[in-house]
């Protein structure tokens, strides 16, 4: 390669790159240029001003690399390439590295990934290709593992004195050299006696927590390995030219520290930029481990009934867990580059990576996503108080910051902050807050409905942006939302002004149950809500269905909600707002009922009236020239009218063709049709996996197999689980598919039956529980309403079981056995059902 130089700091004003910009615009347009090559045209002017705040090296000096433009073999000489490659060496003896450049697309033969290093592009980079480096020392040099000694650590010393994180490894080092009976064993890689990489390894004792708290069962067989079997891998440094040799190294790691299996724990303090210690450089060679769902145990119960606990039964840290085996150390690689673009920080969008790069079961062989990248304006996971997310968030599925930390998904995913604003299908790229360009192979949009600024009455949003107006739709909201709100209160008049809440959504009482725990005064707050539903103000045909869909719970709510001193307002609808535009803020709001007028001065306003598709995405989907018929098209297998399109979630619809109006992904669980969608496009990308059909036969608007003729079938269930004033927790747990009323749904003759313990208007003493069997005696809604946190883990697990599973549960009842239904499904029987493999022990009886 070249020597390299560090870059300059002359960098360009902001004044310069306007200049500049304004510059490009007057003279060096041209009529026919597209978007996206008017920004790059752009992008190359400022490079040539000097503009760029990322310090990139110069290269100077004699060239060091060659690079290989064509290589072919006999399909039944494959292997031979390897005495070829080394011959070319030998006809550059000057050189010291080979540069090897394949399309993303093509899939990847055995002699690349076992001889070639993939070098990771810079972010931004419009290298349309995959690059490949192999240095001559990798493909001629003899490898060897060793115990390390002290005469090694002088090399050591200067191998890590480049890494910021090197006290930790070298603490070990000197650990393992001065005691005999340390708990570390080091090792040292070797390249022609020179010293390549270090590894620690300790032994793992803590195998019973591991085994409760991780899925190791489908890797490890924990009776086919004895005590003393399993270790932990503290640090594992490699040089990067000799990535492609991994294998080998863990071979001989297994061998020389004697540990059939060995585990690799990547903490919370493992990432970002004050990182404890370095990161494991064979983290792709290693195989990532699910974390289980535990019950939520209650041990003073099942002390008190005589049955044993475990401390391993409790989660005390939250790592990711790694793990690898002398088996897997031969088991083959598959490597896939293809670029696949994620837009969206939806839940959808989270399931589809966790199923598509980690649920990978088969222990025949390894996959590597290695071009993977989310467009989000929050990231994955961001750092937000606990408080926030538990109070302000409706929680609608397990995937909590913990187990997002749990499964690692940053390590798998280039994570591009910001709004897609272009889709170029010819070029096959996207464009990021106007600037950025980013290239795709395969495109997944997932970006869902929100809530937006509400409409004017000539049915055109609002073009201000009022600094005391808040639309919360995730967490990183919620907690800017709360944040701002103390700035006004310091800054304004708080006497008179209001703090007004208008939606009908189940986000509006958690919001009311935010603003109350965060201190503002019940008598400040304003609950404005358009149900029922008297007025037909947007043109849309409204159901009067509360968002509890119980009568019973919705006037419990309201009932609670006037102890705090919050006024309500029922069946009234926003109509204009009073704005000034010096202090960017509202000063007053109108509302209108279907026979009185209300105006009232606001400090602040959360609107939660309807969730729709943003604005921006319409712009981006209709100008790309994607199929949107109120909602992004789709066809059965999720693909848009483009082949490299895919869509999933709330943003989208069925096509027209398979009459699904009913079954459109709105009304299933987010979660489910990610992970569904994440294993089809796994099983499409494995070569010689899944048989790729001729698209000659599979047109958008005609022709359709026999396959392809129904919709996907999902069957999870969907839950709610949020705070309510008064300190209420809610839990709602249905059936997927279209919400119907209770008044229409109790009427029919196939309901089934409805079991209740407690009452919704006397909480004090005991907590509401409602639980309906269908006409098969199967759970199918589960509805609770509590003063004290619910064990949703727990009682998620119900829905679907039949009662007889439930210990003869109508039996029991109708005798007046069950008085309570928590404390019945606290019993120890119940724990068997709560059990991850519960299944698995039902289906083979």
């Amino acid at each position: 390669m070249y020597r390299g130089e560090e870059g300059t700091n002359d960098s360009t004003s902001s004044y310069e790159i306007l200049k500049e910009m304004e510059h490009v615009r007057s003279h060096d347009i041209d009529p026919r240029l597209t978007y996206a090559e008017l920004m790059d045209k752009f992008s190359r002017s400022i490079v040539s001003a000097k503009s760029r705040t990322l310090k990139l090296p110069s290269y100077a000096g004699k060239g060091n690399a060659f690079a290989i433009e064509v290589a072919a073999t006999h399909p039944d000489h494959t292997s031979s390439i390897h005495y070829v490659l080394e011959s070319v060496f030998e006809c550059f003896p000057d050189r010291e590295y080979c540069v090897l450049s394949t399309p993303t697309e093509t899939p990847m033969e055995h002699w690349i990934n076992s001889s070639f290093c993939r070098a990771t592009p810079r972010p931004g980079s419009r290298f349309p290709n995959s690059l490949y480096i192999c240095h001559k020392s990798s493909l001629l040099g003899c490898l060897e593992c060793k115990v390390a000694s002290k005469e090694h650590l002088t090399e050591v010393y200067n191998l890590l004195s480049t890494i910021p994180t090197r006290a930790i490894v070298l603490s070990h080092f000197e650990i393992s050299m001065e005691f005999e009976k340390s708990p570390y064993q080091c090792f040292v890689f070797l390249c022609e006696g020179q010293i390549i990489g270090t590894a620690v390894v300790s032994e793992e004792f803590d195998i019973d927590y591991i085994d409760a708290q991780y899925d190791i069962s489908i890797w490890v067989p924990l009776h086919c390995y004895k005590s003393g079997s399993y270790g932990v891998i503290e640090s594992l440094i490699i040089s990067p030219i000799y990535h492609a040799h991994g294998r080998f190294f863990k071979k001989e790691l297994h061998r020389l520290s004697d540990y059939d299996v060995l585990f690799y724990k990547h903490r919370a303090s493992d990432r970002g930029t004050y990182k404890e210690r370095p990161v494991s450089s064979l983290l792709h060679w290693l195989q990532p481990v699910s974390p289980r769902k535990m019950p939520e145990y209650d041990f003073k119960m099942l002390s008190s009934e005589g049955y044993e606990t475990t401390d391993a039964l409790t989660r005390r840290d939250h790592y990711a867990l790694y793990l690898s085996t002398i088996c897997s150390s031969s088991n083959e690689k598959i490597v896939i580059n293809s670029r696949i673009v994620v837009v969206g920080g939806s839940n959808t969008a989270h399931a589809f990576l966790e199923s598509l790069l980690l649920n990978h079961k088969n222990p025949n062989f390894k996959i590597n996503f290695n071009n993977v990248a989310i467009v989000s304006p929050d990231g994955i996971n961001k750092k937000i108080p606990r408080k926030v997310n538990e109070i302000f968030i409706v929680q609608k599925n397990f995937m909590s910051e913990k187990y997002m930390e749990s499964i690692n998904l940053k390590a798998y995913v280039n994570v591009v902050i910001g709004n897609i604003t272009t889709i170029d299908r010819r070029q096959k790229l996207i464009i990021v807050n106007d600037h950025k360009m980013l290239r795709y192979d395969l495109l997944f949009l997932m970006t869902g409905e929100k809530f937006q600024k509400p409409l004017q009455s000539y049915r055109l949003p609002f073009q201000e942006n009022p600094m005391n107006m808040f639309l919360v739709n995730c967490a990183v909201d919620a907690y800017n939302a709360i944040k701002a709100l103390k700035e006004l209160q310091k800054d304004m008049n708080v006497n008179e002004d209001n703090i007004i809440v208008y939606g009908h959504f189940l986000q509006v009482y958690s919001c009311l149950a935010g603003l109350l725990e965060y201190g503002i005064p019940g008598n400040k707050i304003v609950l404005i809500e358009p149900f029922p539903y008297s007025m037909n103000i947007d043109k849309k045909k409204r159901h009067n269905i509360s968002v509890f869909n119980d009568p019973d719970i919705y006037h419990s709510t309201m009932e609670y909600i006037k102890q705090q001193g919050i006024r309500m307002y029922s069946s009234y609808y926003f109509i204009n707002w009073e704005y000034w535009e010096e202090e960017n803020r509202i000063l007053s709001v109108r509302f209108e009922s279907k026979h009185k007028m209300l105006e009232m001065s606001c400090q602040a306003i959360f609107f939660f009236y309807d969730k729709t598709i943003s604005p921006k995405i319409y712009q981006v989907v209709s100008q790309c020239g994607l199929v949107f018929d109120g909602r992004l098209v789709i066809d059965s297998n999720c693909k848009t009218n483009d082949d490299r399109i895919y869509a999933a979630g709330t943003l989208t619809k069925y096509s027209r063709k398979y009459y699904a109006q009913n079954l459109v992904h709105k009304f299933f669980n987010r979660v489910e049709i990610g992970t569904k969608l994440g294993e089809r496009i796994r099983n499409l990308l494995v070569p010689g996996f899944v048989k790729k059909t001729d698209p000659k036969t599979h047109d958008f608007n005609f022709h359709l197999e026999i396959r392809d003729r129904l919709v996907t079938k999902y069957e999870k269930p969907i839950m709610r689980y949020c705070r309510l004033p008064g300190e209420l927790y809610y839990l709602s747990i249905v059936k997927p598919g279209r919400r119907i009323p209770l008044e229409s749904a109790s009427s029919m003759e196939n309901y089934g039956q409805v079991f209740i313990t407690g009452s919704c208007r006397n909480l004090d003493h005991q907590g509401f529980f409602k639980i309906h069997f269908n006409e098969f005696n199967k759970v199918e809604t589960i509805t609770c309403l509590t003063k004290f946190p619910i064990d949703i883990k727990n009682i998620h697990c119900l829905w679907g079981k039949h009662e007889k599973l439930l210990n003869n549960l109508q039996l029991r009842f109708e005798m007046m056995l069950i008085t309570d239904f928590f404390e019945y499904f606290k019993q120890p029987w119940a724990y068997a059902i709560y059990h991850d493999r519960f299944e698995i022990l039902f289906w083979r009886i």
